[in-house]
């Protein structure tokens, strides 16, 4: 059963919500934590772990090509998410590949619904809209050029891969 909670949400204009980082770490920290509970989270329908966590990452760190969204601190933030969502090693080298494949597949779905005349349709209700258009205007360039994507991918490859050692 779902039920509505108010507050704001992150996407696209407050990511002061999740900051600092510890903000960002229980935002994994909760979904790890539905994950654990339910299997799902965004679609509420079986799907991947991985695939749930790199829209989540997308949104949440967040990994955009709109200058206005873009962090300087990407890579970072993709660690301390991946470290509080608790990914082992051989998981965090799945979820590269996977961040770029997820901003895809949600552009297409959200394409696809709009040509169908769905989701993304003038009848369609306003925060169905609001959230095809956003989304869909802001994963456009980074299909055509993922540098945002993998420069902050980077981070969870070689030396960054590794979780941070926390110092007591």
């Amino acid at each position: 059963m779902l039920t509505f909670v108010p507050g704001s949400v992150v996407w696209p204009d407050r990511f002061f919500l999740v900051e600092p980082a510890e903000r960002l770490a229980r935002v994994a920290r909760l979904i790890r934590e539905f994950h654990d509970a339910v299997q799902d989270w965004d679609t509420a329908a079986p799907g991947s772990r991985l695939w749930d966590v790199a829209y989540a990452m997308q949104g949440f760190v967040p990994l955009s090509a709109h200058p206005g969204r873009q962090r300087t601190d990407a890579g970072e933030r993709l660690r301390i998410f991946a470290d509080a969502y608790g990914l082992d090693e051989a998981e965090r080298h799945q979820l590269v590949p996977l961040l770029g494949r997820r901003t895809r597949a949600m552009h297409d779905f959200l394409q696809d619904q709009t040509t169908l005349g769905k989701r993304c349709s003038p009848s369609a209700p306003l925060r169905q809209r609001v959230h095809c258009a956003g989304h869909v205007a802001d994963s456009r360039p980074l299909i055509a050029s993922p540098t945002p994507i993998s420069a902050g991918a980077q981070s969870l490859n070689g030396s960054g891969l590794r979780r941070r050692a926390h110092r007591p």
